[in-house]
């Protein structure tokens, strides 16, 4: 693989974690602004479904929107697969009573694992002794990082189980999505898995008695900034990183988001630096470093 085009998926990839990490700040200073009532379904249907628009948009003006039924249904599925579970069971696993925030990050943030493993049982990335080892010592990272918040015993509550559910669920939207994307562009697929998805939310909406387009006016540049960096910039890049880099490889990312998204807390939040964010960092750069070395094309 030529180092210019590696290059250019690492920017990718990076560009896409770097605004996936601002999602929970920015969630936060939604739910802590006074007078606004808003519940976490209802901001994963708003991202995706104006995510989803904006992008069909796009593809308009660039007269490049046709998809054949097939792969139109693709689309849907991967967006059921995204939106109405994966980011749906996250959404849950933060609001469950017995929910852990930092258990619910950790597991959340193993997804490159099952990516991985889902790409070695399709016989699409080869898993080597190598890259296994530095997947470890990354995920490792990720633990330190919360390692101070972490309690052992919630590992076995409900909230745990839909923190997989949504892990796994995301994964096989990676894997699968990436050779989708293959065919229609990351532009297309994230385009109508959006829309569709945000579509197939609409009854989990009606049945919880949430509102679907109803906001306050004062989280609406909020709203925003999540459907247009968020949503559409950081999906379409990272399927572009994936496109060159591969799944596997290109997933070992979001080991950082967990990083990137204290570092974010602490600068906008004020939350503490803790020597656990150091450490736990030297760990998840150690581990994508020795997994993503010496890439063969």
């Amino acid at each position: 693989m030529e180092k210019s085009k590696k290059g250019l998926g690492v920017v990718y990839l990076l560009i896409a974690i770097v605004f996936f990490s601002t999602f929970e700040v920015m969630n936060k200073i939604i739910f802590e602004t006074n007078g606004v009532e808003i519940g976490p379904q209802q901001i994963n249907f708003l991202r995706f479904f104006f995510g989803g628009l904006l992008l069909i948009l796009i593809l308009i003006f660039k007269r490049d929107f046709k998809i054949s039924f097939k792969n139109l249904l693709l689309c849907g599925l991967l967006g059921v697969l995204v939106v109405t579970i994966s980011m749906a069971f996250i959404q849950f696993a933060l609001v469950a009573k017995d929910s852990k925030a930092s258990i619910v990050a950790v597991i959340f943030s193993s997804n490159p694992v099952f990516v991985f493993t889902i790409c070695a049982l399709m016989g699409k990335e080869k898993l080597t002794a190598k890259k296994g080892i530095g997947i470890i010592i990354g995920f490792i990272g990720v633990i330190v990082v919360f390692l101070e918040q972490l309690d052992v015993t919630a590992l076995l509550k409900t909230s745990s189980l839909f923190a997989l559910v949504s892990a796994i669920s995301y994964a096989l939207y990676t894997v699968f999505g990436r050779e989708l994307m293959k065919e229609v562009g990351s532009l297309k697929m994230n385009a109508y898995s959006f829309t569709l998805g945000s579509i197939s939310l609409i009854p989990v909406l009606l049945i919880r008695g949430e509102p679907l387009f109803v906001v306050h006016a004062s989280i609406i540049p909020h709203i925003g900034y999540l459907v247009v960096f968020v949503t559409c910039i950081a999906y379409v890049a990272y399927f572009q990183g994936l496109g060159i880099l591969g799944a596997g490889m290109g997933s070992l990312t979001f080991f950082l988001k967990p990083v990137l998204a204290s570092i974010i807390a602490i600068i906008v939040l004020k939350d503490p630096l803790t020597i656990n964010l150091v450490v736990g960092t030297m760990l998840i750069l150690s581990g994508i470093a020795l997994a993503t070395i010496n890439i063969k094309s």
